[in-house]
């Protein structure tokens, strides 16, 4: 509805829960002036609780350029096959052109249609960057995404937008083959590390479903991409 909404040539999606500084939306725009070729910027951000006392960084920041750059598209793909989601959906200036390009949001997905966006758009376009937190990201018990973060069902999430992406924009994809079994790879490492989570906090019917889903991962991998599965349940 944002989307149909939305006049300018730059579009910012943006939650009701976070925070932008007052420079944030001068410093995306002067990215993405800057860096043509560049389809949407992101930045780093910080993390906020419920009453805006700062309580951290990004979840990954290993992943993240040192200083203000520009990306090149299919690089930042593999990494984000490699990492996950590491790109903060409310840090996004996008180029409304990018979404008319390349349609709408995934109505599929419910945890993470922003990340089977942002791979369609880095698989034609270059990518900004922005090193400066310049938007807190708030974290309160009422927030949706508490239903999914470190769950089974974020890894069931993410497996779909990568299903979505290798069967439905594997044309697009250079090395399509080996890059499938590289999701694969993360996806194998990532729920063996929230079973070992799950396990030492006693969550023993969640590190359950986890192990299950490790094993189903492994067997997929070991099909390879010409006997990829159906849509993920």
């Amino acid at each position: 509805k944002c989307l149909e909404l939305a006049q300018g040539d730059l579009v910012l999606i943006f939650h009701q829960d976070d925070v932008a500084r007052r420079s944030a939306i001068q410093k995306m725009v002067e990215a993405l002036e800057k860096h043509p070729t560049a389809g949407f910027v992101f930045s780093n951000i910080q993390t906020v609780n419920s009453s805006g006392k700062v309580i951290g960084g990004h979840w990954n920041p290993r992943v993240l350029p040192q200083d203000d750059t520009l990306i090149d598209g299919k690089q930042l793909f593999r990494t984000i096959l490699n990492e996950g989601n590491f790109i903060p959906c409310q840090t996004v200036m996008a180029r409304r052109k990018c979404y008319e390009e390349l349609g709408k949001f995934d109505p599929r997905l419910r945890f993470t249609p922003d990340l089977e966006m942002w791979i369609r758009i880095v698989l034609k376009y270059d990518v900004c960057y922005v090193h400066a937190p310049i938007i807190s990201l708030r974290r309160h018990e009422g927030q949706e995404s508490g239903h999914y973060l470190g769950k089974r069902n974020e890894v069931i999430e993410v497996w779909r937008a990568f299903w979505i992406t290798f069967h439905e924009r594997k044309k697009q994809i250079p090395d399509v083959e080996i890059l499938y079994d590289f999701a694969l790879h993360h996806l194998i490492r990532w729920t063996k590390f929230l079973t070992i989570q799950c396990i030492r906090k006693v969550e023993f019917t969640e590190a359950i479903g986890l192990m299950s889903l490790m094993v189903k991962f492994v067997i997929v991998r070991r099909g390879g991409l010409d006997k990829m599965p159906g849509y993920p349940s």
